[in-house]
């Protein structure tokens, strides 16, 4: 009798044991279909980078020999006269970007924290442009600074007064830099302020009740309980952005197309242009080898600064 009962579970351990495949299993067709559409790219974009690979020459395609194998690194930062500047523009428009949509969006997600009146119809409105299609968010800050007839000039002139003349937006450095940053902020920042708002919201209630009890003030709560609280989110979510204010491409070449005189071409459109417009796959695949490099390198030391593996355990 008392093997009867017990076979049964003996025979599920059993068929677990036999089972331990089945997540692999159920794994498979997704992997396939990340290594198609990102593994394999990724290697032969690698490969590109070592090779004389012009789209207009595909009969002279081959690997450069051993003492000439980082030609095409050679090339484009010795002899491109354009890479020092573009680097430049990405490495002071990455910041920026980054800095202004963390003000913005923590600043958003610190006000609907708190118990307002017609909190969900504010939060609904701040997620709106997020809803919108960047490219949309492109060509209407494209119009709107338009010099002839674009709103930014009559809000300037008729509003505020601030000048008598138009202004040529997109055609002036500091100018088009502005209204790339805004256009950008525009589309960013409601991501990044409802995600911190998640956050927010998990901190204990009786924490910062007893905080508010004992005296301590709005900008000490937020400075020694609410930033604490969030920094894992904070840190994950700050490197995220800078990822992704870097490889911003879409909403530059939109607006204005890279310039006047290359002051809004990051290094990612750069790439993208000497892959599609001098059709040198070798040139642009090495740059975007330094591209992932370098990012890679910030990840590592941003990683080390944050202490993020350490987050989170003074609570």
């Amino acid at each position: 009798m008392a093997e009867k009962l017990h076979a049964p579970k003996r025979a599920i351990r059993s068929l677990q044991f036999n089972k331990w495949y089945e997540p692999y299993l159920l794994l498979t067709p997704m992997l396939l279909m990340l290594g198609f559409l990102f593994l394999y790219p990724i290697v032969l974009s690698w490969c590109m980078a070592f090779q004389k690979y012009k789209l207009t020459e595909l009969y002279d395609v081959y690997f450069y020999k051993p003492d000439q194998l980082f030609t095409n690194f050679i090339t484009l930062f010795k002899r491109d006269r354009y890479i020092s500047r573009v680097t430049l523009t990405s490495l002071y428009m990455t910041p920026l970007l980054v800095a202004v949509s963390t003000v913005f969006g923590l600043t958003a997600a610190l006000a609907l924290n708190k118990k307002i009146p017609l909190r969900g119809v504010f939060q609904t409105i701040i997620f709106l442009p997020s809803a919108i299609s960047g490219f949309l968010t492109s060509i209407m800050f494209r119009w709107m600074a338009n010099a002839e007839y674009g709103v930014f000039n009559d809000l300037l002139m008729r509003v505020f007064h601030i000048t008598s003349e138009k202004i040529s937006f997109l055609s002036s450095p500091t100018p088009a830099i502005i209204i790339v940053v805004m256009a950008t902020v525009w589309v960013a920042t409601p991501g990044y302020a409802m995600t911190l708002l998640a956050a927010m919201q998990s901190i204990p209630k009786d924490i910062e009740e007893a905080a508010e009890i004992d005296g301590c003030n709005a900008v000490k709560r937020v400075w020694y309980i609410t930033l604490p609280y969030i920094k894992p989110t904070f840190v994950i979510m700050f490197l995220l952005k800078f990822i992704w204010s870097f490889n911003y491409m879409d909403i530059v070449n939109t607006v204005t197309g890279g310039g006047p005189a290359f002051k809004t071409t990051t290094l990612p459109m750069y790439m993208y242009s000497l892959g599609f417009s001098t059709y040198d796959f070798g040139r642009a695949a090495a740059l975007g080898l330094c591209v992932l490099a370098g990012l890679g390198l910030f990840v590592i030391v941003y990683m080390k600064l944050t202490k993020y593996e350490k987050a989170g355990e003074d609570f």
